[in-house]
């Protein structure tokens, strides 16, 4: 929900600022840092002050966090920054600079369930329906961290709801178990138990849900993180249960074949994942790969089979 809290924090940099504001966005990935820096000691022609939003600062290198602590501490007052991460470091230098010069703004999962709810009230309202706060939680649940579904997801309960005006919990529990032709988490669960197949089947069932590609990439970046800090804490000697308590994970991950399987993935392998999932997002938007086929290509890496080591064995003379 980041875009509601963005919206949010708009109108009050707008009332600081005072004037005619003017927003522009940037992408590091796009954009050097030195030219970002360069629009904001300046303003554009017949406004008062401006607002630049920048994306995906967690991306900025050692050098360019230099450029920016310089302008951070002379900083053009007419102009106000807004930098978006998705997993900047409490400790990093980048979080270091916003606490010294700015404020760290978090999404706040309460929040967040929040403007989930009315998001659903509001669209069921719309189709006449209402919904019990058991089939809610079990809706919310089959979206889990990827609200970008959620929209969809309501959409196509209200078709399966067809003439009741009240959804229960066992109709949602049904419409999950007959209706739904994958669920969110399948992929995380293909790709421990390198199923490819499956795997491909999964997300081209996703993208029927959602075709965004950034959207997509975002979502799946988030679950391979996930998977990623699991490893990371069963390495330190916690415990299953201990790890899916840390992450807020369902007891049905401890239940099943998630932490087994989990156990036997290589941790560098998922660290390779991550990193080309950041180059998929940067050549997407720079054109220079297909969005869609590449997270394919990704997938087939990522679930194929790890190569045995070979025995040779010493020939006769």
């Amino acid at each position: 929900m980041r875009r509601a809290e963005y919206d949010a924090l708009i109108p009050q940099l707008q009332s600081a600022l005072g004037g005619t504001c003017e927003i522009q966005a940037f992408d590091v990935t796009d954009t050097p840092l030195i030219q970002i820096l360069s629009a904001a000691r300046s303003l554009p022609f017949l406004v008062d002050s401006q607002i630049l939003r920048i994306k995906q600062a967690d991306r900025l290198k050692e050098s360019d966090l230099g450029e920016l602590e310089a302008y951070l501490k002379t900083p053009f007052t007419k102009t106000s920054l807004v930098l978006e991460a998705d997993k900047a470091e409490e400790r990093g230098r980048l979080a270091k600079l916003i606490h010294e010069f700015g404020a760290i703004l978090r999404p706040v999962a309460a929040d967040r369930l929040k403007q989930e709810a009315l998001f659903l009230k509001s669209r069921l309202s719309e189709a006449k329906k209402t919904i019990s706060p058991e089939a809610q939680k079990q809706l919310f649940d089959m979206c889990g961290e990827a609200p970008m579904f959620l929209a969809t997801m309501i959409d196509r309960l209200i078709l399966f709801a067809g003439d009741k005006t009240q959804i229960d919990a066992a109709m949602t529990t049904q419409f999950e178990e007959n209706w739904t032709e994958v669920r969110i988490f399948d992929l995380s669960d293909a790709i421990l138990s390198r199923n490819t197949g499956q795997a491909l089947h999964v997300l081209r069932k996703l993208f029927e849900l959602d075709n965004d590609i950034y959207s997509m990439l975002g979502f799946i970046h988030s679950q391979i993180k996930k998977l990623w800090q699991a490893k990371i804490l069963l390495l330190e000697g916690l415990s299953p249960s201990q790890v899916a308590a840390r992450l807020g994970m369902k007891s049905s991950y401890v239940a099943g074949n998630f932490f087994r399987s989990l156990e036997n993935f290589q941790l560098k392998k998922l660290e390779s994942a991550i990193d080309e999932l950041h180059q998929l997002d940067w050549k997407s938007k720079s054109g220079r790969a297909d969005g869609e086929s590449g997270l394919e290509l990704w997938l087939l890496r990522l679930t194929a089979p790890t190569a045995s080591p070979s025995v040779k064995g010493r020939g006769r003379n």
